[in-house]
């Protein structure tokens, strides 16, 4: 006869299952905030012929290694906050929520995220944002799971939207004839490789905003409860 695991032994699996996705969560912040911009700086040596220079200094002084590293770092929160401000919110995000809305008999687009798109693209990724919140915080497991492993796709479609535009905006302006900067043979293979990156990113996002619209169907968290505001009396 199997012994069942003592209380003990389970809280210490617990733990270990929260270090981990801890550790997991901790590290899709870092791909998506940081990352890109160490890709960055990969294909700038890449792509100039001359440009390598840097990481030799990099390597014989500590000072310069460490403002590579700042630079790169700060690089890559730049290009996300661009990308999250500006192109995601612009570009990308509202033409694939209208290709998903532009299909009549999607089981899992409720009636009410079709009148939040009538009402704007904006309105519609205002209640995402805010469905998002609140599984997170949801008291059910399930529901936090869930939003948990579409937080962590959500990353990975960060770094590659943000990586693909290094890949296609640095050697095109190493390409460019009134720069001084001398092409390798590897530019234009790296902006190829750019334009396959932002098409993964896109069917990515595509797949992940189906998945959401699906989340904010099947597993619909309640409001927060209004304020009442205190009329003061008068004399």
């Amino acid at each position: 006869m199997v012994a069942g695991k003592s209380e003990g032994t389970m809280k210490i699996e617990r733990v270990d299952r929260t270090w981990v996705s801890d550790l997991l969560d901790r590290i899709a912040v870092l791909t998506r905030y940081v990352a890109p911009g160490f890709v960055g700086l990969f294909v700038w040596k890449v792509v100039g012929e001359d440009e390598g220079r840097i990481f030799q200094d990099a390597g014989r002084d500590r000072y310069v290694f460490w403002a590579v590293v700042a630079g790169a770092a700060l690089w890559g929160l730049l290009i996300y906050a661009l990308h999250m401000c500006f192109v995601a919110r612009i570009i990308w995000r509202p033409l694939i929520l209208r290709i998903h809305l532009g299909k009549d008999k999607h089981p899992w687009i409720s009636n009410e995220q079709r009148k939040s798109a009538k009402a704007g693209t904006d309105r519609l990724l205002l209640d995402q944002s805010v469905s998002r919140l609140r599984r997170r915080i949801s008291e059910d497991v399930e529901t936090r799971s869930v939003q948990k492993g579409l937080d962590r796709w959500r990353a990975m479609a960060g770094f590659l939207y943000c990586s693909s535009y290094s890949m296609i905006v640095i050697p095109l302006l190493v390409i460019w004839p009134k720069t001084d900067v001398t092409e390798s043979v590897w530019a234009d293979y790296v902006v190829i490789l750019g334009v396959l990156t932002l098409v993964a990113a896109l069917v990515s996002d595509y797949i992940e905003t189906w998945y959401e619209l699906w989340a904010g169907v099947t597993y619909k968290t309640p409001r927060a409860p209004k304020v009442q505001r205190r009329i003061k009396k008068s004399g």
